[in-house]
């Protein structure tokens, strides 16, 4: 009866006939050694092991080919690759469609939609190919594995005071540094300058599913197999938030992709990320249809100004006692969650 159990390095399955547990294999898909376990199932599955022994006895081990299986992939060498490969993808879409777009001239939400759409192809065929990079099962690099209801309560409180009290950090610095005309205008036509239905598909729907594959998924999981969980969410954080131009947005931004990778971190999976982001983009958009009354494709400059100066400081006090009450109830439920396998 072959043993069936996973390499402790790439994660993939290794099967063995000869074997015994407690003895040292070296895996056959990333040629890492890992010790066979004491609980190894048994299996009726082709053993692998043998299949990469006898290769090696039927040609030099220097002709045996070298499995492409890169866990730890990326590193910081990697991520600053991917970012550039982001970059070229983008530029490569988007300059072409603002070249036909000022022959057609279309609509200003158009315009918006197109520039948004290209950029989300461009991040999605990063993150795939920073997963092909890795050699690694698709949901080994994107876990979508599901988690306890009783984490729903915590994470959406936390979401919420931290929400509330990014705006008045941001309200607070435009009080300090009072943007102009300009960069209102120009902000209003990158964030809420879509068309309704833009705003719903591109902006809620398709832009947290591509920017969490990328950051929480590939960029995550590499960077926390190398630095430690701490630096990585880090990390991923801050690219996060520059990526969200303009940078004046930032210290509303970092808030959240720190607490995006927390949560991907403790659960596992990305989907708590996922809906978060979901929540997070959807708030933004709402809070100035219903409270300020900009809809998507419109622009309201005093409306808008009156946006980013921030809600009232009991507003802001009720966000931090529920951001404080979210992070204590998910420690509180902590032991509940399954630790991220990175």
């Amino acid at each position: 009866m072959a043993l069936s159990f996973t390499c402790r390095s790439c994660e993939l399955e290794i099967v063995t006939r000869y074997l015994e547990p407690g003895e040292e294999a070296r895996c056959p898909h990333c040629l890492e050694p890992t010790p066979v376990p004491e609980d190894a199932e048994g299996s009726s599955a082709e053993p692998t092991i043998d299949r990469l022994i006898a290769a090696t006895i039927e040609r030099p081990v220097a002709e045996v080919e070298e499995p492409r299986v890169r866990p730890d992939f990326p590193g910081i060498p990697g991520v600053i690759g991917l970012m550039g490969m982001f970059v070229v993808i983008a530029v490569v879409l988007v300059l072409p469609t603002r070249f036909l777009l000022s022959i057609l001239d279309p609509p200003q939400s158009v315009r918006q939609d197109a520039q948004l759409a290209f950029g989300l192809v461009a991040m999605l065929l990063t993150a795939l190919w920073g997963w092909r990079m890795t050699g690694l099962p698709f949901l080994k690099v994107f876990p979508l594995r599901g988690f306890s209801p009783r984490l729903i309560g915590p994470l959406l409180l936390t979401l919420l005071g931290v929400v509330v009290f990014e705006w008045k950090v941001l309200g607070l610095l435009f009080q300090v540094f009072p943007p102009s005309e300009t960069t209102l205008q120009g902000f209003n036509e990158f964030s809420i300058g879509a068309s309704y239905w833009g705003f719903i598909l591109l902006g809620v729907v398709l832009a947290p599913l591509a920017e969490e594959m990328l950051f929480r998924g590939v960029m995550l999981r590499g960077l926390t197999r190398r630095y430690g969980a701490p630096l990585a969410i880090a990390l991923t954080a801050i690219l996060f938030a520059l990526l969200h131009p303009p940078l004046y947005r930032m210290p509303m931004i970092l808030p959240v992709g720190v607490l995006l990778g927390w949560w991907c971190v403790t659960t596992g999976s990305l989907l708590p990320a996922i809906l978060g982001h979901v929540l997070t983009n959807s708030a933004g958009g709402w809070w100035t249809l219903l409270i300020h009354g900009i809809h998507p494709g419109e622009t309201d400059l005093p409306a808008l100004d009156a946006v980013y100066r921030g809600p009232a400081l009991w507003i802001v006090a009720l966000g931090l006692l529920m951001l404080a009450g979210g992070i204590g109830w998910r420690y509180a439920e902590r032991r509940r969650s399954v630790q991220f396998d990175a």
